[in-house]
């Protein structure tokens, strides 16, 4: 028996020390479509029209929450349980790929519990293309993929913190990211 239980202790100890994450029963996060530009969301048109990030947003979101077991199904209303509600706040970087400078994406996203919100945050990426070539569109794909791993890290960061006795949600991961 004293075997057995160190067998467990060996294969847990080792499974978190090479990064492997507890399983956890958290309650499954939907995403609400569509995903909206803000009122006043500074956006270029030509961008607006080309890239069609509020669908490429949604698509990234919902791989990568599914991907990593936290839900990403796609809803047409709040309704009850948890939804990310995702607004487009900003988009800065004009048509002209690599050429024409760093583009940059913000969301706002909001975790709704049976339509109330629970909390929020707003985050950005950066990102710029060494290769003059590069399609502008792409350049805002790789933002929003890369936003969709730092929501699911934001979220991953309140289960744990519910799951602690007496504990508050951990604040959101750093708001502003870069990449070359």
């Amino acid at each position: 028996m004293k075997q057995l239980v160190a067998v467990v202790f060996t294969a847990m100890f080792a499974g978190l020390a090479m990064g492997a994450e507890a399983p956890a029963a958290a309650e499954p996060v939907s995403i609400l479509a569509p995903v909206t530009y803000a009122v006043e969301a500074p956006v270029p048109e030509r961008v607006r029209q080309e890239c069609h990030i509020e669908s490429q947003v949604l698509d990234d979101l919902h791989e990568t929450l599914a991907g990593k077991g936290m839900g990403g199904t796609v809803v047409a209303s709040a309704g009850d349980g948890l939804v990310l509600k995702v607004t487009i706040e900003r988009v800065i970087g004009q048509p002209g790929g690599g050429w024409s400078g760093q583009k940059t994406l913000t969301l706002g996203i909001a975790l709704l519990r049976a339509g109330s919100v629970e909390r929020t945050t707003s985050l950005s990426y950066a990102t710029k293309s060494l290769n003059p070539l590069a399609r502008t569109c792409a350049s805002f794909e790789r933002a929003s993929s890369k936003l969709s791993e730092v929501v699911a890290k934001w979220l991953a960061s309140d289960r744990l913190a519910s799951k602690t006795a007496g504990a508050k949600p951990s604040p959101a991961p750093a708001a502003s990211t870069s990449s070359n």
